[in-house]
């Protein structure tokens, strides 16, 4: 069954658009009033619609033009954050919280917090003073809501579902929410070469047939051992142990079946050999004795028989720093391994290192294009000095690890050459796709990362992969305003703090603004709220001008559960940043959904998060997306400073290190048309619409 509203929500999000279904043969002309009556209400919001979409909505019976209206303006403000009120401590807040005492100040938090001690919710009163008006010529341009189709849904489901990145759950759920459509109208599905989004489309596809067109893509028995954690409802992948169900007979008899006919078997089921274990109790394979393999497999696991892996022998001969050709040999029938081992090899076998990469280059053409933009990306900053590595298991982000980079240097013609071996490859994979002609790359491609592990990325306004820069609004901009919204369990207090951490060009710690310092040198905070049974709200005001000033270059907007909650246990809780006119601080709400600038929730198994940082001097935002488990006492930027120190430090770096979406558009530009300067010289355009890139390639 096809919820058209759960669809329109699905374009709003992703492609700020909508379809209309459903409509009358002749236009209703009488709608235009109530139409354009709409479009004025949602430029509150920030947003018009298009004429085509206009025109569309004139076709339909007003009971369903009313019922598209209510669920867009629903959508549309949720996206926003629109959907709460927003009450600070300090109703009048920033020039309030400015002019305040210390005495004042003081008082007033202690009352808050005696009072949520015994129960009893105490907020100073004051009464709003008038705000004038936001001058409207300091608003963003609005974001046009355009007109979408049948055919941009598929496109978007395919994308999805073709992704060479793990999909967020945000994502999983559209695409679950848009597979009646795609298999409505696509008999055939597409090849999926990742592995978790394959299996995720299997578990959750209804229709028989594209289904089993799915299941001939499964390649390796670690594919069925993720079939099988995701028809026991677990982690895809394979980062948690799963509990497994009891299958039917006809599950049972499709795994296994599936698991014989595939080559090696028990090599790669050693790669998991515990989770075989369990799950073998399940298939009870020695029921079925037509499958000889598997049976002599499950018993090499069961009975820990000695059997030499491909892995052993390449792990035992770079212990021994002995039998490289032995090695290569292995390696050459495992490109993906290859790739991943190229920089121990280097290391290892340094005197041997045109063997290595002659080998390497041989292998280079059928390794995954994912694959190679991650090796050049791994060696582009490994011909470099950097202090710290840091890397997420799994794109966890709760066991985000920055270490000290003590990795044994490369020479930098070294790196230079793997480099250029991965970029000749890559031409050759996207050489035989079908021709651009002209193309013109946006250069803000230039700072956004292609998206890699996005399984753990949180539901933003705009969608941009972690470790991307972007540009901040126009030059009249010179004050920050951060903002949270959280609202507890029922009488289970909740204490969200919202604060930012201040460094300046060599990532030493300047200061911060916290619940506990609500004044400093680079802004002021609006007051320290300690519970939210019916919600509440804190904003932070980074004066960029003054900030500078004082040294400050690089501010990172963190977020404590100071009550120990679980941001996933947390009923609602959201945050986003706006930009203001200095002069116009005190204009207009202290919230106003037309100057948000990046909204996100926040639902990570963590009790601190790291979503943003910027880097002042520069004028630019710096995406981080980051939920890290706190073991301090105290959960906040104090008790965390070392920890929130080398993060900010490692993503400052991150852009210099990790390869871009501009990266990827000029190899597809220079191996399939022509790179152009002039936008309307092109064919092609791979640019940015709203702060999401608007056009995907196969890569």
């Amino acid at each position: 069954m096809i919820n058209i509203n759960e669809v329109n929500a699905i374009l709003l999000t992703k492609k700020l658009s909508a379809i209309v279904i459903e409509k009358n043969n002749s236009p209703h002309l009488d709608h235009l009033s109530t139409i354009i009556s709409f479009n004025k209400n949602i430029e509150s919001l920030g947003y018009t619609m298009d004429l085509k979409l206009i025109e569309e909505l004139h076709y339909l019976s007003r009971t369903k033009l009313l019922a598209f209206f209510d669920h867009m303006l629903e959508t549309l403000t949720e996206m926003r954050g629109a959907n709460v009120k927003y009450k600070p401590m300090y109703c009048n807040f920033p020039k309030q919280l400015m002019e305040m005492s210390e005495v004042e100040l003081y008082v007033n938090a202690i009352m808050h917090y005696l009072g949520d001690c015994v129960g009893l919710r105490i907020l100073p009163s004051y009464v709003k003073e008038d705000r004038e008006e936001i001058d409207p010529t300091t608003y963003p341009n609005l974001d046009i809501i355009k007109l979408s189709s049948v055919d941009t849904i598929i496109e978007l489901a395919n994308n999805l579902l073709t992704s060479k990145a793990s999909l967020s759950e945000t994502d999983r759920d559209s695409l679950k929410t848009l597979f009646p459509i795609l298999t409505t109208h696509v008999s055939k599905p597409p090849i999926v070469q990742f592995k978790e989004n394959l299996i995720f489309a299997i578990v959750n596809c209804d229709d028989f047939l594209y289904k089993n067109a799915l299941t001939e893509q499964l390649k390796t028995a670690t594919d069925i051992l993720r079939l099988a954690v995701g028809f026991s409802g677990g982690d895809i992948s394979l980062t948690e142990d799963t509990k497994f169900k009891s299958f039917t007979r006809p599950i049972r008899k499709l795994l296994l079946n599936r698991l014989e006919h595939i080559e090696n078997i028990t090599e790669d089921m050693l790669r998991f050999k515990e989770q075989w274990k369990r799950l073998g109790e399940k298939l009870h394979p020695g029921e079925y004795t037509k499958f000889v393999n598997v049976n002599k497999s499950f018993k090499i696991l069961r009975d820990n028989l000695k059997f030499t892996t491909d892995g052993t022998t390449i792990e035992e001969g770079i212990k021994s720093k002995k039998g490289l050709d032995k090695i290569l040999k292995v390696l050459s029938r495992k490109p993906g391994v290859f790739a991943r081992k190229l920089d121990h090899l280097i290391r290892v076998y340094d005197k041997d290192l045109t063997l290595i990469l002659d080998e390497f280059k041989t292998v280079s053409l059928v390794i995954p294009p994912r694959v190679l933009l991650q090796v050049k990306a791994h060696f582009r900053s490994r011909g470099t000095d950097w202090d710290t590595r840091s890397f997420m298991p799994k794109g966890n982000l709760s066991k985000i690890q920055v270490l000290e980079n003590n990795l044994i240097p490369l020479k930098r013609n070294v790196c230079i050459a793997v480099e250029a071996i991965c970029d000749e490859a890559l031409k050759e994979h996207f050489g035989v796709l079908e021709p651009l002609g002209n193309v013109y790359i946006d250069p803000k491609l230039n700072q956004i990362m292609i998206p890699m592990t996005e399984r753990s990325a949180s539901k933003q306004l705009k969608t941009i992969p972690r470790g991307s820069v972007v540009d901040m609004s126009d030059s009249s901009t010179n004050v920050i305003r951060l903002f949270c919204w959280w609202k507890q369990a029922g009488n289970d207090r909740c204490d969200i703090d919202l604060s930012a951490a201040g460094f300046d060009s060599n990532f030493r710690f300047m200061g911060q603004i916290a619940y506990y310092d609500l004044r400093g040198d680079m802004g002021c905070h609006s007051g320290d709220i300690t519970s939210a049974p019916n919600g509440a709200s804190e904003f932070i005001d980074i004066n960029i001008d003054s900030a500078i000033s004082k040294g400050y270059r690089y501010i990172a907007m963190t977020l404590n559960s100071f009550t120990h909650q679980a941001y996933k246990d947390i009923p609602e809780c959201f945050a986003g940043v706006m930009y203001r006119n200095k002069s116009g601080l005190n204009t207009g709400e202290i919230y106003d959904p037309r100057t948000v600038a990046q909204k996100f929730d926040i639902s990570a198994d963590t009790t601190m998060s790291m979503p943003l940082m910027f880097d002042i001097q520069e004028r630019k935002m710096i995406w981080m997306d980051l939920s890290v488990k706190s073991r301090a006492m105290y959960n906040n930027v104090h008790s965390n400073e070392s920890s929130i120190t080398k993060i900010v430090k490692s993503i400052a770096e991150c852009q210099y290190r990790k390869s871009t979406l501009g990266d990827l558009f000029k190899l597809h530009a220079q191996s399939r048309g022509k790179i152009v300067l002039n936008r309307d010289e092109a064919d092609v355009v791979f640019g940015m619409d709203n702060s999401t890139v608007n056009s995907t390639l196969s890569w």
